[in-house]
C-alpha cells in the first residue's frame, strides 16, 4: 500500500509539474481541453486520497447473541448511558449499525424498503425461529405508508 501511495504522489508531482511548466501554454491553446483535464485530475487525486483515509479507519465489530446487549454496551461506552442505540423486547439492531466520529453530533437513518420487507417476510416464513416474526411486526408497526 505504502508503494502505491509513494507512485501515487510521484504521478501527480510530475502532473503539478506539467501544470506549472505549460499550464499558459496549454490554457492558450487548449483552454477547454486543458481545463476538463485538469478539473478530472484534481477530482481524482480529491477522490484516491478520500479514498485512501477511509481504507484507514479503524473498524470494530461487536457481536453476540441476541439480547445479550450489545446495544446497552455501546451506549454506555460511546454516549455516557443515554440510550441513544435502541433496545426493546424484541431485537431492534437485527441490521448492522454503523457509528462514526463527527465534529458535530447527528444521526443518519436508512429506513426499510419494500425489498427489505419482503426479505423479512421470506425469512419469517422460512424459519421455524420466531425472531423474524417478532422483527416483522415491529417493522410494520413503524411503516408509515406514502
Amino acid at each position: 500500500m505504502d508503494k502505491q501511495i509513494e507512485q501515487f504522489k510521484q504521478l501527480t508531482g510530475l502532473v503539478d509539474g506539467v501544470e506549472t511548466k505549460y499550464s499558459q501554454i496549454l490554457s492558450e491553446y487548449f483552454p477547454k481541453e486543458w481545463n476538463t483535464v485538469r478539473n478530472d485530475i484534481l477530482s481524482f487525486k480529491k477522490n484516491y486520497f478520500e479514498k485512501l483515509n477511509e481504507a484507514r479507519k479503524l473498524r470494530i465489530g461487536i457481536v453476540g447473541q441476541i439480547k445479550a446487549g450489545k446495544s446497552t454496551f455501546l451506549n454506555c461506552l460511546l454516549f455516557e448511558g443515554k440510550d441513544i442505540l435502541p433496545k426493546a423486547v424484541t431485537p431492534m439492531t437485527a441490521a448492522l449499525t454503523h457509528i462514526a466520529y463527527d465534529d458535530q453530533p447527528h444521526a443518519e437513518v436508512e429506513f426499510f424498503n419494500e425489498a427489505d420487507i419482503k426479505e423479512i417476510e421470506k425469512e419469517a416464513q422460512g424459519s421455524t425461529d420466531k425472531t423474524y416474526e417478532r422483527i416483522l411486526q415491529e417493522v410494520r408497526k413503524l411503516c408509515i405508508k406514502v
